[in-house]
């Protein structure tokens, strides 16, 4: 059986492709995805009470109380929004996953200035 020799471009192909969809990735997450406490409506330091009585406002405010009351499209969005609010509860209602999310945060806030000032800087070059 013969050996297939391709050298090193299809993997430094394969590497660059990688770089550049983890960067895209990187780049909807850092600017489009909304922060668990933006989804309730809290500062960061707020305490467990204060994110139980958010979570709880946000859920009778969308009404998502009563999952029944809709139809369609519209209770797929409720749907979405329910599962969101549920997701942004119980990360910030955890302690330990409180303190992991906030660490994620900070590392997406320096990714984020890291990646619009290489932005900058080649659209001057």
């Amino acid at each position: 059986m013969p050996r297939l020799n391709y050298g090193l471009k299809p993997l430094l192909a394969a590497a660059i492709v990688a770089v550049f969809v983890g960067v895209v990735v990187m780049h909807f997450s850092v600017s489009c995805a909304p922060s668990h406490y933006d989804t309730l409506q809290i500062t960061q330091d707020a305490t467990r009470t204060e994110i139980r009585n958010a979570y709880r406002h946000q859920m009778k405010q969308n009404s998502l109380h009563m999952p029944d009351k809709y139809t369609g499209e519209v209770k797929r969005q409720k749907e979405k929004e329910f599962h969101r609010l549920v997701e942004a509860y119980k990360v910030l209602e955890d302690d330990t996953s409180r303190a992991a999310y906030l660490q994620e945060l900070t590392d997406r806030s320096e990714f984020a200035k890291f990646y619009c000032d290489s932005i900058r800087f080649c659209k001057l070059a």
